[in-house]
């Protein structure tokens, strides 16, 4: 962004050179990381509409801070590891959030017994599966309740929480606040 800024003197045009690129930016992270768009929307990648033309400084700095967020986000659910194998479990896990993943089916899956698995999954990540497991469900969750009407314990169904309560009381501890606060502000930045 700064070298578009740098090399692009007139200010209509770096701007619209940024809003392309972030735009471009966007479009091929979303593309290259198919299961993202189960934990974010479009929309929350952009936020620069509705900077006004000719305040390019503006328009990098929000290019900016977005293309973190949005870096920030895809670490925290896709922390690639130097095992390809837990690499493509990690992806299976993120492409089939909504049903059943059962460490055992993982496992056969990818020709690799479960306690190893389990094993490699620790070592490679730094947290076991089924923590692994939650919290990505967790981000999904999330994603639910900002952006669907499906009542708490349809949300709950959908990730396999049998218990509103227990779903609720990890949500406010992983999140830091209640599901209806989460609800009521789903612009804040809340992090799991």
């Amino acid at each position: 962004m700064e070298q578009i800024l740098a090399y692009t003197p007139n200010p209509i045009q770096a701007d619209h050179q940024c809003r392309v690129f972030f735009r471009m930016l966007v479009k091929e992270t979303f593309e290259r990381y198919s299961w993202l768009s189960s934990f974010l929307t479009w929309s929350e990648c952009e936020g620069i509409e509705a900077i006004r033309e000719n305040d390019s400084h503006l328009v990098q700095s929000t290019c900016m801070h977005k293309g973190n967020w949005l870096n920030s986000t895809i670490s925290t659910l896709y922390p690639a590891t130097k095992d390809q194998t837990i690499n493509e479990v990690l992806v299976y896990m993120l492409n089939h959030v909504d049903t059943p993943i059962f460490q055992r089916e993982v496992a056969q899956t990818f020709y690799i017994s479960p306690s190893a698995l389990s094993e490699r999954f620790a070592r490679t990540v730094g947290i076991s599966y089924h923590t692994w497991l939650q919290r990505i469900r967790l981000h999904r969750a999330a994603f639910l309740l900002r952006n669907t009407d499906l009542k708490l314990y349809e949300v709950c169904a959908q990730l396999g929480f049998r218990d509103a309560s227990y779903f609720s009381r990890l949500f406010r501890q992983q999140m830091g606040v209640s599901v209806s606060d989460y609800r009521k502000a789903p612009g804040q930045d809340f992090q799991i």
